[in-house]
């Protein structure tokens, strides 16, 4: 059986949702272990960020998501510095930061962006033109 050229792993709107910091660390770490035992050191991987979170808290009925911007901005660099960590002198590790597409955008447009979504994420409309970046880069 072959290898893959590229692994995507995206982990992190769930994760920043409802994890503890704890938790979540000792989860990467295990999948950093299960990439290192399974994947050939030819794969590239590219972490893909969690999506743009416009506000200070979420807005979720019963309180029970942790979500925040400065939470998801930790978390995100957090599973990126594990990767580079583990992997910087054995692979390509290339990072699809979604967060930052929105993020580069004037501030009413990313208020607005969010609207739509109860956890104040970004519209479909954003996500493909995230997943038309992640292509580009892909294919160039």
């Amino acid at each position: 059986m072959g290898s893959p050229s590229v692994a995507i792993f995206g982990l992190l709107n769930w994760d920043v949702a409802y994890s503890s910091r704890t938790f979540f660390a000792q989860e990467v770490g295990k999948l950093i272990d299960l990439i290192e035992q399974n994947y050939s050191a030819s794969t590239d991987i590219i972490i893909r960020t969690g999506q743009y979170y416009c506000c200070t808290h979420d807005h979720d009925a019963y309180w029970k998501r942790k979500f925040s911007r400065l939470r998801t901005e930790y978390f995100n660099t957090y599973i990126v510095d594990a990767f580079e960590d583990r992997f910087a002198t054995q692979r390509k590790i290339s990072i699809w930061n979604v967060a930052q597409i929105s993020k580069d955008r004037p501030y009413l447009f990313r208020e607005e962006q969010t609207k739509s979504c109860a956890p104040n994420h970004v519209s479909s409309d954003i996500i493909d033109t995230e997943n038309q970046v992640l292509i580009n880069h892909l294919c160039n």
